[in-house]
């Protein structure tokens, strides 16, 4: 899944048999207006299809976008949260939030900034964690254990303005939290949250 300035899309490549796909929220608002899919056979024979919502407001709704791909075989959800975006004074700690069910107990975490750029990953299995945290991050990054419920940098510089991405993947459903971190001058320690989105992708 991906939230741009307008739309919502939700996206999956090569799937057998044919999908079809279902959008939904929570809470509950009528989406089926702006809905439009596409959806094309390769020349392999697997399925290709993509969906997206035209909703300029999509910043500024409170809801979690919910995109269902289902097929005679298998059914796969990515669920995208719209957060609050961070204003960080430069200098200053900073906390960037992760959200999905607190019941999971087995997972795949990623961390990303500017929709591509590695920070860290996490395997959690029970209290069995796995941590591989980039070598570019590894100086800014406090505390990656910690990284399932958010990225902590304890000395925000001003490169570190920008969209980060937390995805968490279970065998069926996809969590994405995305936030906009802006980096403000000054060196008092605080942070004032604002508007922010979710994104990323499900892959079938």
């Amino acid at each position: 899944m991906e939230l741009s300035d307008e739309a919502v899309f939700c996206r999956a490549r090569g799937v057998y048999p044919a999908p079809t796909l279902l959008w939904s929220t929570d809470p509950p608002i009528d989406v089926e207006p702006f809905n439009n899919t596409k959806k094309q056979q390769t020349d392999l024979g697997f399925y290709d299809i993509e969906s997206w919502l035209t909703l300029k407001v999509a910043r500024s709704i409170n809801v979690d976008f919910i995109c269902d791909i289902t097929n005679d075989r298998n059914n796969k959800r990515a669920q995208l949260r719209i957060q609050d975006a961070i204003h960080a004074a430069s200098n200053s700690e900073m906390k960037v939030p992760c959200s999905f069910p607190a019941k999971l107990d087995t997972f795949e975490l990623t961390w990303r900034t500017r929709h591509s750029e590695h920070i860290l990953s996490m395997g959690v299995s029970g209290l069995k964690r796995q941590l591989t945290i980039s070598a570019e991050w590894k100086h800014h990054v406090l505390d990656g254990r910690s990284a399932w419920r958010h990225l902590k940098l304890p000395n925000v510089l001003p490169d570190h303005q920008g969209t980060y991405t937390c995805q968490v993947r279970t065998p069926q459903v996809t969590y994405i939290t995305q936030t906009d971190v802006i980096v403000t001058s000054g060196s008092h320690n605080s942070c004032v949250w604002k508007h922010s989105l979710s994104t990323d992708y499900m892959l079938l």
